[in-house]
């Protein structure tokens, strides 16, 4: 059974899971808010806890569908890392890694929202002051190196293209509105600039590369479980 706020979300879900002849239940609602009729030996979440506004809220609620004996599993990237996992042969490394005005838009997000963008550090802390018992955390190895040569070279840069949103190049406009949105969390004009014609840079020397862009990316998970 899956849990979503998002009907796209579940939407999407469900496609993949018909096409794999997987039988599934999805249900559209807050989780915070949903009920379960039921446990289950296993709970799941990735790539979630970093975007709620109390990690340690939500893991207490994951907890709450697990039956006695089951395991819970957090799988989550810390940002620091994720930031630094990404290597484009042609850009210079150093550039792609820069993100000291992010560093100030997580500790923002952390103070007004309690957004952290370091959980994946926290959760194990978190699992054992919940009571979960076994707790253990270890890094999930899975490194992308992409090549034009490879079968499915297309599909897996498309893949990649899709989740970092370097789908089309932004609009003066669109730049401005995300100028504005990153001042306003933390970072001074000149780091917003600097970040966005970073990710403008990178979509313009896909496109201009298409077909023969070379990469390596890991988004540096941590897998945290405990037992209940």
């Amino acid at each position: 059974m899956g849990v979503d706020f998002s009907k796209t979300m579940i939407e999407a879900a469900e496609a993949i899971f018909s096409k794999q002849g997987i039988r599934a239940q999805f249900v559209n609602s807050d989780i915070m808010e949903y009920q379960p009729v039921q446990q289950y030996d296993m709970v799941i979440s990735q790539a979630l806890l970093r975007h709620v506004d109390n990690a340690k809220a939500f893991l207490r609620k994951m907890i709450s569908f697990v039956k006695a004996e089951g395991l819970l599993v957090n799988m989550e990237c810390n940002r620091e890392f994720e930031e630094d996992g990404l290597y484009i042969r042609g850009m210079e490394y150093d550039a792609l890694c820069q993100h000291e005005g992010l560093s100030k838009l997580w500790k923002t997000e952390l103070e007004r929202q309690n957004r952290d963008y370091s959980i994946a550090m926290k959760v194990p802390h978190y699992m054992k002051e919940l009571g979960l018992r076994n707790v253990a955390c270890r890094m999930n190895d899975k490194v992308t190196f992409l090549e034009p040569e490879q079968p499915e070279y297309i599909e897996s840069l498309d893949s990649i293209v899709r989740a970092d949103h370097w789908s089309e190049e932004k609009s003066e406009q669109e730049i401005e509105e995300d100028i504005a949105y990153f001042m306003n969390h933390g970072m001074s004009r000149k780091e917003a600039e600097d970040y966005c014609r970073k990710q403008n840079g990178i979509i313009e020397y896909l496109k201009k590369n298409a077909g023969k862009t070379s990469l390596t990316k890991t988004n540096g998970y941590m897998i945290s479980y405990g037992w209940k």
